[in-house]
């Protein structure tokens, strides 16, 4: 993972430097966690991913991931689903894990929404996020979106992410940091800088000049 928010967004992301302190990889380490929370040397973990879908090159993700848990001491338990299936369990929130696909994000807003107590859309579907638990989580995300002053702004979704370490993030999002798209010259109006993102579908009107 490479923060909570991307680099890509900017200064909205945190410093590689402060990242390597809030998420290093230590797989000791965890395994030092687990048994001093549980007794045991490892924790038990179903994960369900999408089996059958090569978007975002996800299938390179999938070894990475559960070697990279395993070593840090979860009997992984995987789940591989047919897409709709996958789709449907993550949608009505019917999982214990998930190694789910992205999207690409433009802003800092929705990678931070996941961690809402009714999930990314608030309507508590897809993710069940740590501001169940920590009411100062939600209060945070919510003020961060209440300035219009761009300093201000980078400055609390800086300090979001910050809280989000210190409790402890149920998500953490893995992205593939280049993606080539091509159009057919007939594909109309699609701005390069946001031809698929969480906007573009928004602010753009798409047609087909055939």
């Amino acid at each position: 993972p490479n923060g909570l928010v991307h680099w890509p967004v900017g200064s909205f992301a945190l410093d590689p430097e402060e990242l390597e302190q809030l998420q290093p990889y230590d797989p000791q380490r965890s395994r030092e966690l687990i048994r001093a929370a549980t007794g045991q040397d490892t924790i038990k973990i179903k994960v369900m991913y999408p089996a059958d879908s090569d978007l975002q090159h996800h299938k390179d993700h999938v070894p990475i991931f559960f070697n990279q848990m395993r070593d840090a001491g979860f009997d992984v338990e995987e789940d591989p689903l047919e897409f709709t299936n996958w789709l449907a369990n993550y949608d009505r929130l019917d999982y214990d894990a998930s190694l789910s696909l992205n999207q690409i994000y433009e802003t800092a807003e929705e990678p931070l929404n996941f961690h809402l107590a009714k999930g990314p859309q608030g309507n508590e579907h897809y993710a069940v996020g740590i501001g169940g638990l920590f009411p100062e989580v939600e209060e945070a995300i919510d003020e961060s979106k209440r300035t219009t002053n761009p300093e201000e702004l980078v400055q609390k979704v800086q300090e979001v992410q910050r809280l989000l370490y210190e409790k402890g993030p149920a998500y953490l999002p893995i992205f593939t940091w280049i993606d080539f798209i091509v159009y057919h010259g007939f594909v109309k109006n699609i701005p390069a800088a946001r031809g698929l993102g969480t906007t573009g579908r928004y602010l753009s009107d798409w047609w087909l000049d055939l």
